[in-house]
């Protein structure tokens, strides 16, 4: 399933009354290309971090923004998504954390042009973005179709600003 799509989906995972949610519903969401993948290290992910809680990211060759992470101790990488409502793992990420799924635990957490998606919703004790943290962060474990982390409004509605100028990102507290 293609990543945007994924990003799409995740997006519907909270009640529309919720009010990130509805912030999140007028975000738009980029698109990624049908050839394009995710950087493979986190020396390909250029950033920025300032001691002065700002974070500045470079657009990628894909056109995606990619920003390293550490949530409750793991160090991740995430695609920035401002159209999803909530930070999504990948299974293999939510497993560094100590979150772990097993198939009775599965329920719909968003729909989508091919159905279901199934999934578990945790909590991020402590996720940081460079110096900008947020504790007690809702996200989702989506074990197929997901090839990165996104980074979504559930961490994002909490950072003071965020800007796109050009090619760059800035995440400012």
């Amino acid at each position: 399933m293609p990543l945007f799509v994924i990003a799409v989906l995740v997006g519907w995972l909270m009640p529309a009354s919720d009010p990130v949610a509805k912030q999140a519903e007028v975000t738009p969401t980029a698109v990624t290309p049908k050839n394009a993948s995710a950087p493979s290290s986190f020396n390909d992910v250029p950033t920025n971090a300032g001691n002065n809680g700002e974070m500045v990211l470079t657009r990628a060759g894909d056109g995606h923004y990619y920003a390293p992470g550490n949530a409750d101790g793991a160090a991740l990488r995430f695609l920035v998504d401002t159209g999803a409502t909530v930070v999504a793992l990948t299974e293999s990420d939510a497993e560094m954390l100590g979150h772990y799924l097993h198939p009775g635990e599965l329920t719909v957490v968003g729909r989508g042009v091919s159905g279901e998606v199934l999934g578990k919703s945790v909590v991020i004790k402590r996720l940081s973005v460079g110096d900008i943290s947020a504790d007690n962060v809702r996200a989702v474990i989506i074990p197929k179709g997901l090839p990165v982390s996104l980074l979504g409004q559930s961490f994002l509605s909490r950072v003071a600003h965020v800007t796109i100028s050009g090619d760059r990102m800035t995440l400012k507290n």
